[in-house]
């Protein structure tokens, strides 16, 4: 048996921003397209951010289903939700939208200033720039710019999360943030890095060591995460 996936868009960021303020921020979420579940149920909660295009995923129980009327849908609330969740969820709510107005010098977009810029001057924007400077690198030069936005100190946990599970990732730089014991507290880090099917064996396994045990018990069923990686957490379960 797999667990469900449960994808919830919004329709701009208030709306998400409001789900935070009345659900995220204490450990849920409410769908109201879904409605064939059962309290107990368990499943994987995909938030699609509205603007920039980023997820955040976390493991929930379903905990209420109203299959008619106003109130139609399905209340859900996060397994193991602590405060290192919820610092993730409001950095992801918070990020950047790379070409919004508040990313722009002067009268250039951030993406028209990028892409004629010489090597030298990208590689230190991605050590130093704005965090839209760093999105819009990412997104224009991807492993170009990996290894020097990975050395900036303000870069922030959706970003090295993005990163993490690139599959085109080298390996030095996948056991960078697998190494950062600062980055490896993060749900999100954690659960991008065990999608990653560069993750070799010894990774997963510290990795999946740090994961509360109602969480490893999910993950042989997550069919996101390589066979591998489920396969070593069903070993460490039967230890």
């Amino acid at each position: 048996m797999t667990t469900r996936k449960i994808e919830i868009n919004f329709d701009d960021a208030n709306a998400l921003k409001t789900e935070f303020k009345a659900n995220l921020i204490f450990g849920g979420a409410f769908c109201a397209n879904t409605t064939d579940m059962e309290s107990g149920d368990i499943c994987e909660i995909v938030l699609n951010h509205p603007e920039t295009e980023d997820t955040y995923s976390i493991n929930a129980r379903v905990v209420s289903v109203v299959a008619v009327g106003p109130q139609k849908g399905s209340a859900f609330a996060f397994l193991d939700f602590g405060p290192t969740d919820k610092s993730d969820i409001e950095a992801f709510i918070n990020a950047e939208k790379p070409s919004d107005p508040a990313g722009k010098t002067g009268d250039q977009p951030v993406f028209e200033r990028i892409k004629n810029l010489p090597m030298a001057q990208l590689q230190k924007m991605a050590r130093e720039g704005s965090t839209s400077e760093r999105v819009a690198l990412e997104r224009k030069f991807g492993n170009v710019v990996w290894a020097d936005l990975l050395k900036h100190t303000r870069i922030t946990l959706p970003e090295i999360a993005r990163i993490a599970r690139k599959g085109a990732l080298p390996l030095p730089l996948l056991d960078k943030i697998v190494s950062n014991a600062a980055w490896l507290q993060s749900p999100l880090v954690k659960r991008a890095l065990l999608a990653n099917r560069r993750l070799n064996k010894e990774q997963a396994r510290r990795i999946l060591q740090t994961l509360p045990r109602s969480e490893l018990l999910l993950v042989p069923r997550q069919v996101s995460y390589p066979s591998s990686v489920r396969e070593a957490a069903k070993k460490i379960l039967h230890k």
